[in-house]
This record gives structure tokens, sequence and C-alpha cells, in this order.
């Protein structure tokens, strides 16, 4: 039985739309969960069509993330015309390009729960539908802009590719047919008769020979005019004339009236920088021996950006400082070497646009003017255009192949001008083991097999005129599809294989996503309570990395004097740990985000300071629950250069213990291919290098003189306790001193606090049964604590306890040592009161006194 309940909501914003048949359409449906338990989402897309008493599916995604086209639907998934992806959390995406008039109706999208039961089967814990839209489609007018050019906005660049399409709108065009001619200036340029043969007028014969000059038909009703390289000489006007052709018995072709479209102007310009250099301030003030940064802003590049600094002194001499190469080295001026290889001057680039220059330990003479020079390098390519069969690559969506688990990855083999039935294969490498196994295959034929499960992995064929796309996405990549991938292309002439062509390797790196998890403990810092009561302790969960997330929660208590100690803990499966005194103890969790300690009949052994320590667990696509680390600051202390070609060094700043541990370093080399594109080569990883990190030699000594002195109780008596620190572990230890007393029958009682000093200095005073303790702190080496009125009841011994504490590079606070002071004794002794007696003697009143000897 399952004591859950379903809360999906699937909502969108329902609306009538009207395209034109061809247009593209895009719809979004959110759906969200609320149930505790961990579920699986499905989500269906729908249409009803006008005439239609059944619904039929569009396309699915299943609880596994896995797309299923509709029966009707799945040629037009195949050819790219319908995809459906996960854009967040919540949101879903159903894009359907080339809009039939058959596809009008109401779209709706039906979302569904499922959870697993322990035999591995599925149930279904409910479903809702939502109507998305109603949508028109309106077909193709006759005359409607019959012939229409499109062209670059903004001209193109010499060396860079012109393409013009002119779009001819028709219905039922692909029953019809045309001839279509290029005009530039009014000259005929190109012409396509309705069979496809093209004609290249005798002025661009030549670069038609060149490959430079192509023609072709990309659809029944586009063509396209394709120039590479494109030179000065073809500025001008372009328009594309069409004539409709009719065809008679034989096969004989009889040309109607023809129609021109729009003119074009095409500008084409000689390439100029876009680079533009920035500086954040123009301004900067340091003080002699503080460290100078001074940034610099650099965008619109094209390829490979160095930079070079200049100094310009008071007295206006300028001198070179440094230059950071497009490759990253750093190439010191003649004045600063010395400074350079003492690590004082270095130009550094933290981020693509960003290069900063530092110099630490500023002098005097530094001050004055600075400048920032960037240089825009460009790679020489080849002004032809090569006339390949088959030739492939593989790019990412984004070249950034660094991707956060349960991201979306997309891997594009393209193939140039195929020629001749292809297919595809792609491959993968798991990292660290050196052989491939194959993902996927798509045969010459046009069948699809799949080698491994479909659970992360879809396939998408773009056929395009110059080039087909056949793209791999990973849709919730984990560190199972970390690796190398590669594809490969077989051609086939007549069903026999002709050629094979390997694409380079693409490394995918998958890493764990950062924590932000953030807690807080309650209710206070400090909690008094007596003996026997229960006390409750909060640890509440007040930001997580996901929904998703688990926790485990392991509560320790430190007693003075004392390491940590366990008392409880549960694991991410909410199972609890059963470590020594567990049964005194009790975890509850009260919401997902809360979870309480309980100390039950208290008693002054479990007086100490509690911590709340919660591990962040997250699942991953193939259902591997692994721990996230706490976020780190160690990226905002690290400096990361190259002061050679060969050489790139790490610097850690102010190190901690924390980060101590193996240290390797892997090279990745790229290169830049013919087209700009850059490519991956192939990759290497160092030696581990072992980093301990000690902690400063522990030097804290308290004064450990003994001392005994009397109170009588008479008023205004009193004595002081001094805690005074001999020696201290660093300069930039703080204290926290407590005092400790321990009554006359110490043999028997046992030592309590009395009084606190924080190393915030925030004072607690622990004996609320005493009034008149005063602190004072004289001298930075002295504590003091002041027992003003001291009674009879104050005896006793007295000392202090001393921690030390310094703050860690990552503003955290770690105890150094402790030490104890020597004990000051208070002994009572009774003052004896005079003895009077009156004795009458005749009329004289005598009085005899009597003291006592002390």
């Amino acid at each position: 039985a399952y004591l859950l309940h379903l809360q999906a909501i699937v909502s969108s914003t329902a609306t009538d739309v009207t395209k034109t048949e061809g247009e593209s359409l895009v719809f979004e449906c959110q759906m969200s969960t609320q149930t505790f338990q961990h579920t699986h989402l499905s989500l269906t897309w729908y249409l009803q069509g006008e005439s239609d008493s059944q619904v039929q599916p569009i396309i699915s995604l299943d609880k596994d993330l896995t797309v299923r086209p509709g029966k009707a639907f799945e040629s037009r998934y195949t050819s790219g015309f319908i995809s459906v992806d996960k854009v967040d959390e919540t949101t879903y995406k159903l894009e359907i390009s080339k809009l039939q008039v058959t596809d009008q109706g109401k779209i709706s999208c039906e979302g569904s729960e499922w959870i697993q039961d322990p035999d591995r089967s599925w149930y279904r814990l409910g479903q809702k539908n939502v109507t998305v839209s109603s949508v028109q489609v309106q077909p193709l007018s006759e005359y409607r802009d019959f012939v229409q050019v499109e062209s670059p906005n903004g001209g193109v660049r010499e060396g860079e590719v012109l393409q013009l399409k002119c779009t001819v709108e028709a219905q039922k065009i692909q029953e019809r047919y045309f001839s279509v001619a290029w005009l530039k200036d009014g000259r005929e340029v190109a012409h396509m008769d309705p069979r496809g043969v093209v004609s290249i007028s005798q002025e661009y014969e030549a670069r038609d020979r060149e490959g430079e000059m192509k023609v072709w038909k990309s659809s029944n009703r586009d063509y396209v005019l394709f120039i590479k390289p494109v030179r000065v000489m073809d500025t001008g006007e372009y328009q594309c004339r069409v004539w409709k052709e009719e065809k008679g018995a034989g096969g004989v072709f009889t040309q109607g009236r023809s129609q021109d479209s729009s003119v074009e102007r095409v500008a084409v310009t000689v390439p100029e920088s876009n680079l533009v250099v920035t500086v954040p301030s123009a301004a900067v003030s340091v003080t002699q021996g503080s460290l100078l940064q001074l940034a610099c802003q650099v965008s619109g590049a094209k390829g490979q950006v160095s930079v070079a600094w200049q100094h310009r002194s008071d007295k206006g001499t300028t001198v070179d400082v440094i230059n950071l190469s497009r490759s990253g080295v750093m190439e010191p001026g003649a004045q600063y070497r010395q400074r350079v290889q003492a690590g004082n001057v270095r130009a550094l680039r933290p981020t693509a646009s960003n290069f900063t220059l530092e110099i630490a330990n500023v002098l005097l003479t530094d001050s004055g003017v600075y400048r920032c020079t960037a240089t825009d390098w460009v790679t020489e390519r080849d002004d032809k255009v090569k006339n390949i069969d088959t030739s492939a690559r593989t790019h990412p969506k984004s070249r950034n192949v660094r991707v956060t688990e349960n991201d979306t990855v997309e891997l594009i083999c393209t193939v140039k001008r195929p020629e001749a039935p292809l297919s595809v294969t792609w491959k993968f490498q798991p990292t660290g083991t050196p052989s491939q196994a194959d993902i996927v295959l798509l045969t010459h034929n046009g069948d699809i097999t799949w080698f491994k499960e479909l659970r992360n992995y879809q396939l998408r064929v773009q056929a395009q005129a110059e080039e087909t796309r056949v793209v791999l996405r990973i849709m919730r990549a984990s560190a199972s599809e970390a690796g190398a991938y590669q594809c490969v292309v077989d051609a086939f002439l007549q069903q026999v294989q002709t050629s094979r062509k390997l694409s380079n390797k693409l490394s995918v790196i998958v890493s764990r996503p950062e924590s932000s998890l953030s807690i807080a403990t309650g209710p206070q810092p400090l909690l008094e309570h007596d003996a026997n009561s229960d006390v409750r302790m909060e640890c509440r969960i007040l930001k997580a990395t996901s929904n998703s997330s688990r926790f485990a929660v392991t509560w320790q208590l430190q007693r003075p004097g004392e390491k940590n100690q366990t008392v409880v803990s549960m694991d991410h499966d909410s199972v609890l740990s059963d470590p020594g005194e567990a049964e005194r103890y009790s975890l509850r969790r009260h919401d997902a985000q809360l979870f309480e300690l309980l100390v039950p009949r208290v008693e002054t052994r479990d007086s100490g300071q509690y911590h709340c320590l919660v591990e962040e667990w997250l699942q991953n696509s193939h259902g591997v629950w692994y721990s996230l680390p706490a976020k780190s600051d160690l990226l905002e202390r690290i400096r990361f250069y190259r002061p050679a070609i060969d050489t790139f060094s790490l610097t850690i700043q102010r190190v901690c213990v924390e980060d101590g541990g193996e240290y390797s370093c892997e090279v990745a080399e790229y290169q830049t291919d013919r087209d700009g594109n850059v490519m991956y080569i192939g990759s290497s990883k160092s030696g581990i290098t072992n980093v301990r990190v000690l902690l400063p030699e522990s030097n804290l000594r308290v004064q450990k003189k003994n001392h005994t002195m009397t109170v009588s109780g008479r008023q205004g008596e009193g004595f002081t306790v001094d805690c005074q620190i001999v020696s201290r572990s660093t300069d930039k230890s703080v204290f926290e001193v407590t005092w400790w007393r321990q009554e006359e029958a110490f043999e028997k009682g046992s030592p309590y606090p009395i009084f606190r000093v924080q190393r915030d200095f925030t004072l607690q005073k622990m004996d609320h049964t005493r009034h008149g303790l005063f602190f004072s702190r004289p001298r930075a080496d002295m504590y003091s604590l002041a027992v003003t009125n001291a009674e009879l009841s104050d005896g006793g011994q007295y000392y202090c306890w001393v921690e030390e504490w310094q703050l860690t590079p990552r503003n955290t606070w770690r105890k150094m040592a402790e030490d104890m002071s020597g004990s000051l004794t208070v002994l009572k002794t009774r003052t004896r009161l005079p003895h009077f007696s009156v004795v009458p003697q005749s009329f004289t009143c005598l009085m005899h006194t009597r003291i006592p000897r002390l």
C-alpha cells in the first residue's frame, strides 16, 4: 500500500494559434510534483483533429526519459521535424517544424507520475491532462509572395560565404515545375532548368571550376546561390527570376510567364577588426608593499589574443612590463625580468575576455600610467574551397565539453557534400579504458541499431544540401557517459562499401555539481538546562543543490578537553546508526529539511558543544546515489599561469590543512583546422604529487604558578584570578578563556565553569548564583577575573582554561591548542567579634574588651 498522494501539476497557457503551412511552432508544458517519495514523471503530447473523435499521440517522453513518437508522426520525427526536450526541472518543450494542414486541431499534454515497486515494476500514481492550444494551419495561396530572395543582413566580408536563397511559394508546389535564374546587376549569373540542370554564365565559369560557386535546389520551393570565398567584385544588386514550366508530351517543357523577386543589395567589405579594449577603472591607489592589480577587458576578437603591458613613469619614460602571448606565455620586459622570475610581477588571463596585471610588493617607482595593448591573431586560411566528396568531423554544440552531471550534451557528426549512401556509427571510449564500444549504427538504408541502452541517448538526423548532420544527444550525462566519442562514416556504392572516414575524438568530461548546501542550527548558541530535563536541538536545511537531494545527518558532541564524539547519525536512506551511546539520544525528522536531536533526562556529562554535520546526496541518471562534497573555496585561492610554452604552474595561496591530498595535471591538446574549428587531438595525465599541509607547531603556554590566600568575609574584601599567557603559537591567534572553580571539598566535588570570555569577546556568566564577577584585560597577554565582596562561601580552588584559535584561509575557526593555568587556592577563616561585659561598680561602668589572638 502506498501512503502517497499525487500532487503533479501540469499547466500551460491555453491560446489559439494561426499558422501558415510550412512554418514552425513551439509549445511548452510545465509539470512538477510535491510527492515526498522518489517518483518519475512522464509526458505525452496529443493532437485531436477537427474531425477526429479520438486523440492521437504526437510524441512521448517516458519516465526513463526515452523519446517515443506516435505512429502517425514517426517519419517526421526521424526526419527531425518533431522533437521534445526537457528545458529545465519543470518545463517540457514540443517543437514542430514545417507544419502541415493536417496538424490543425487541439494540442494537449498529459503528465503522469510513477513509482517503482520493490519487484522493480512501475505503478502509475496518477495523471493529468491539459489543453495547450488550438491550432489553425492555413494552406499556401496560389500567388502570395510568389518569389522572394533572402540575403545576409549587413553584408559580408571578403573571404566569407555569400549564400542567397530564392523562395518560390505556390499551391501544390510539389506537382509543378519552375526554371530559376540568378541575376546580378541585371545580368544572369546562373540558371537552373526544371530538370535540375545548372548552367553558369561565361563570366563565372572559372570560379565554378574551382568550386567557388554553386547553385542547388534545397527543397521544393528553395533555390540557393552559394559563393565562397566572396570577393569585393561580388558587391552588387541580386535578384532571382522564376518561370513557370509546363511539362508536355515526351517530357518537353514549355516556358510560361516569369516573375522577378525584389532586388537585394549585397555589400562585400574588407575585413576589419572588431577588437575593443576597455579598462574598468581609470585610477587606482595602493600603498607601498601591497598588491597592485590592473584589469583589461578585451572583446570582439576573432582569433587568439595577446596582450602587452607598458608603464610610463612620472618622469615620462615608457618601458615594457610584461607580454602575455597568444599561447599564454609570459614574456617579461628587460627591466622587470628579475621581478617576474621572483613571482612579484605576473600577467594573467582569469577569463576569456579579461586580462590582469599583478605587481606584488609594489614600489613607489611603480606609480605612473599603465597601458594595455591587445592584438588579435587570426589563422590564415586557403582562399579556395576544396570539393570533398565525403569528409566527417565532430564538434559539440558548445566548445565547452566540461559539463555538470544531468546536463544535456549534443555531439554532431557532420558529413560534407554527401554524394553516396552513407552509414554512420557513433563510438564511445569510457574514461580510463583502452577500447571503444559502439553506441548506435545508422545504416545507409535508414535502419537504426542501438548497442547501448536508450536511457541516456537520442539520435537525430538533419539533412541539408551541403551537409548531413547525425546528432547524438546525451540526455542526462553522468560519469558513465564520460569519455571520448567518435563517429565513423562509411560510403557505399551499389551496396558495396567504398570508403571510410573517421572523425576526430571528442572528450566529454562530466563533473558533479557544486554543492550549494546551507544549514542552520538552533534554537540558540548556548543552552542551559536543569538535570533530568529534556533538551532539543534543531538542524535545518536552508538550501539544497536539488529538490531531489537526500541528506545524511550526524550529531557530534565535544566535551571540554575532549575530542569530538559521534552520538547519533542517519544515512541518506534514513537508516540510523548504532554507535556507543546511541540509546541515550534520539534523532527525529519532522519534515524533509528539519532534523531534531533529543537528549532525554540530561546529566552533567551531557554538557559540551554539539555539532550537526550534513552530507548531501544526489542520484544520477542510472539510479546511483553519490555524495556531494561541501563547497570549496579553493578556486578563489588558486593562481594558474604559463611561464613558458611547455610549462604550466599552479599556485595555492593561504594553504590550509584541507588542501592536502593528491594533485596531478591533465593536458589536452587541441588544433585549429582550416575552417577555424577547434579539434581535440588527445590528452595525457601527469604523475601524482602528494601534498601534506602541517598545522603550525603549538606553542601555547599559560602561567602555571600556584597561589594561596585567605578570606575572612569582611565587607569589601575580594580577590582576582589572573590568567597570563606566556607564549602563543602565532601572532594572529585569538583566545577563549574559561575560569573554573572547585569548592573546598574538592576531593569530593567536581570543578565547574563560572565565567567565560569567548574569542569574539562575548562575556558569559556561567555561575548565576554568584554576583560581583568582573572581567578585565590589563594587557594583551593578561586576562583577569575579579571576585568582589568575597564571602566565606567563596573558598575553594580557582584556575583558568585557555583555548587558542586561528582563522583558516577558508574563513572557518580552528582550535590550535589548549592549556591550563596554575591555581589560586582561597582559604576561609572566621574573625571572632569583640566580647563585651558590663560590671556595676558604684556609679562607674567599666567596659572590659578581650580581643582574641589570631
